[in-house]
Formats: C-alpha cells, structure tokens, sequence
C-alpha cells in the first residue's frame, strides 16, 4: 500500500510538472509600472514625447530554455502621445492624423521563439504596425528577465521612418524648424500573468 502511495505521488508530481512546463500564460500591461517614449531629432535640436495611454497583451508559452510568444497584441492612443510643447503635441497629432486615426497598434500572430538563459531571454518579434491608416511589417528587438512565476519585465528599441507611413516629418515656425524622418521608440514593460490554460 505504502509503495502504491509513493507511485501516485510520484506521477501526480511528474504530471503537475509536464502540465505547468507546456502551460500557456497570458499577460498584460502593468500600466504603472510601464513606460514607452518617442524620440527624434529636427535641425534644431532633438525632441523625446511620452506615449501615455497604451496596452499590451502577450500569450505564450514558457520552456526550460525559450519562450514560444504565440500573440501580441499593442494598442496606443496615438492623441496620447506628448511633451510639454504645446506646439509640438498639435504638430504631432496633425501629423498622425489622429482625428481620423486615434489608434496605434502593432500584432505578432506567428510563433516567435525566443532563447533563454537562466531567468533571461532575448530575441526578437516580426509583426503589422498600423500607423496613421497605413500598416507596415517591422522587427523589434526584445529583451527582458522573468522576475517571478506572474511577472515578466521587457525592454526594447525601434527606429521607424515616418515616411513608410506615409505621413510627413512635423515642422514648426514657418517651416524653420524641421524634424527628421527617423525616429526611435523605446519602450520598458512590465507584464503581469493573468490566467492560466493547458495545452493538450
């Protein structure tokens, strides 16, 4: 009896384990503990906005030595996008055409892997940004740590160019000062576990 009891207990534990070694967990955005910015440069000086309204959901599976990203979904409020230039925040939004187009979102719907090292991981995400009514294919670069069994923290920068979305650098002061084309976004996330499902 004793021996049939060390057998089940055994299996339970293997099984617990298998089940939680192929789980699927689902993140979202803590929204106070993340933060995303904008930066250029025009001929006059550089310039940095904050985006301050945005989400971020992932699902994924976690493996000893990779994380299968299976989805991601972005949203930003392109309107939320902001310094403390008035100037710059109305030539921004008229860039984006927010009025017509207030959101900002960016899929990754292929599985991604990305490689682990201990409690670290890196890679990169391929997915669609659509941008003032118009979508593009990009590649960002992630980084990040798992920092307990429901949060995992991620960090990244990619450069864009406003042109491949057809819309037109912002320019100010008769046209004096002009920004340039390119621009980096630079974002740190920190993703918190949801739920829970089993892959079967």
């Amino acid at each position: 009896m004793k021996n049939y009891c060390h057998v089940s207990v055994i299996i339970a534990s293997l099984i617990t384990i298998g089940l939680h070694m192929h789980a699927q967990f689902h993140y979202t955005t803590d929204k106070r503990r993340s933060t995303m910015t904008v930066r250029g440069t025009s001929n006059v000086h550089d310039w940095e906005m904050e985006v301050r309204d945005f989400t971020c959901s992932v699902m994924l599976f976690q493996e000893p030595e990779t994380l299968q990203i299976q989805t991601v979904r972005f949203g930003a409020k392109a309107g939320s996008i902001r310094n403390q230039s008035s100037i710059m925040n109305k030539k921004t939004h008229d860039a984006l055409m927010t009025d017509r187009y207030p959101d900002i979102t960016f899929q990754v719907s292929a599985t991604e892997i990305l490689r682990m090292n201990s409690d670290s991981f890196k890679g990169s995400l391929t997915g669609a940004l659509r941008l003032a009514g118009e979508t593009g294919r990009i590649i960002v670069p992630v980084s990040g740590e798992i920092l307990s069994d429901a949060e995992i923290e991620v960090s990244g920068s990619v450069k864009l160019r406003m042109s491949n979305f057809g819309i037109r650098p912002p320019t100010a002061i008769l046209g004096t000062l002009k920004t340039g084309d390119e621009v980096t976004v630079d974002f740190h996330m920190v993703l918190k576990r949801e739920q829970v499902t089993h892959s079967p």
